[in-house]
């Protein structure tokens, strides 16, 4: 197939960022592009308000999934963020025992305190039915062990309401995930004691929470809705038409799936060695690799699909993988440096890294040092 060479550049205030690369393929699920985030692994991925918004250590937003800028966070979450979502006009991302709201992506408010009497988990975040759902664990009260699963709504990130579940079954309960579709909210984990198996609650109300029984997977991380259907992903795969009855679809995968979305009238489900999973129906899913060690996130916007994780060996480091892309880099442009070490500065970004460019005062002016 013949490529044509193409060069983009963008002017963001006193910021300069500029990309080169090559047209996209046909099928943009035949080439996945990396893109250097941050020093972080990257947990999450939401898009809305024309801007991606990715959450690590703190926050990183783009407008097209190519070039990436880092947004602080007052006070910064403890260990992270764990999830990011949109919807009502903002972005909600979630830590241990706190949230953020944005409307922009770039300016953020931290809320109130999340109102648990423990300190909880909270594992991801969704939106659906006007509805932001928080989900997770918090632990048993003494002289109990384990925990219990738990469920957080809030119309705008702000204010919160606590849906705890039981705390004398003498389980542990996990919940990884959440999603909402044709007027039901479904969660999903897993329960440890006393023996791993999956862990799926129903509600139409969210008051109500009813127990899926005979769930046909050991293990959830993540659900989504679209075309009728929710497809749920974890240890395998299992779909079902109205959050009851559930059909395993895919097992003995070379590694577990920890995200999945809908977009494009395509569902894309990400996970462990860089594993990328497509399919339009749920059932039949086509195997996509990478370089990247795990992806944690998945989602869809401006027409491709963008998951996020992250290197864990070699050198370690956030990356953002985008469907359809192509190799590019971006360069910002820092300013003149002070007078004690002169020369223009340019930060370049590219899959490896970021490396930081400085012109000499002493050379041509086409010389640059690292």
């Amino acid at each position: 197939m013949r490529t044509i060479g193409s060069t983009r550049m963008w002017v963001v205030g006193a910021t300069l960022l500029f990309g080169v690369g090559v047209a996209r393929a046909n099928d943009p699920f035949d080439t996945w592009a990396a893109r250097y985030v941050a020093a972080w692994t990257l947990s999450g991925v939401a898009y809305g308000a024309d801007v991606f918004v990715a959450a690590a250590d703190v926050i990183y937003t783009s407008p097209d999934g190519v070039c990436w800028t880092r947004r602080a966070l007052a006070p910064p979450p403890l260990n992270g963020l764990n999830g990011v979502a949109y919807g009502n006009g903002r972005f909600v991302a979630v830590a241990e025992g706190a949230a953020y709201v944005s409307t922009n992506g770039t300016a953020w408010q931290r809320s109130a305190d999340l109102p648990v009497d423990r300190l909880p988990v909270i594992q991801r975040i969704a939106f659906g039915g006007g509805t932001f759902l928080a989900v997770g664990q918090e632990p048993n009260p003494p002289p109990g062990s384990g925990g219990h699963w738990l469920v957080m709504t809030s119309p705008d990130g702000i204010t919160w309401s606590r849906h705890p579940g039981p705390t004398d079954t003498g389980e542990s309960h996990y919940l990884n995930a959440a999603a909402y579709g044709n007027g039901l909210y479904v969660v999903g984990g897993w329960s440890g004691l006393p023996a791993l198996q999956g862990l799926m609650l129903i509600s139409t109300d969210l008051t109500t929470w009813a127990p899926v029984t005979g769930f046909p997977v050991s293990v959830v991380n993540g659900i989504t809705y679209g075309n009728g259907k929710f497809v749920a992903v974890g240890s395998a795969i299992a779909t079902s038409s109205d959050g009851v009855e559930w059909t395993k679809r895919e097992a003995g995968l070379p590694g577990g799936l920890s995200a999945v979305t809908f977009g494009a009238e395509q569902f894309v489900a990400v996970g462990d060695g860089g594993l990328l999973l497509s399919s339009t129906d749920g059932v039949e899913w086509r195997q996509h690799t990478t370089s990247v060690d795990g992806f944690l996130g998945v989602t869809y916007g401006n027409g491709s699909f963008i998951a996020v994780g992250g290197f864990y060996t070699a050198l370690p480091r956030g990356v953002a993988v985008q469907s359809g892309g192509r190799p590019q880099v971006c360069l910002e442009a820092l300013g003149f440096g002070p007078v004690w070490a002169p020369g223009f500065r340019v930060v370049l970004t590219a899959e490896g890294g970021a490396y930081r460019l400085q012109s000499s005062p002493l050379l041509p002016a086409i010389s640059w040092t690292a």
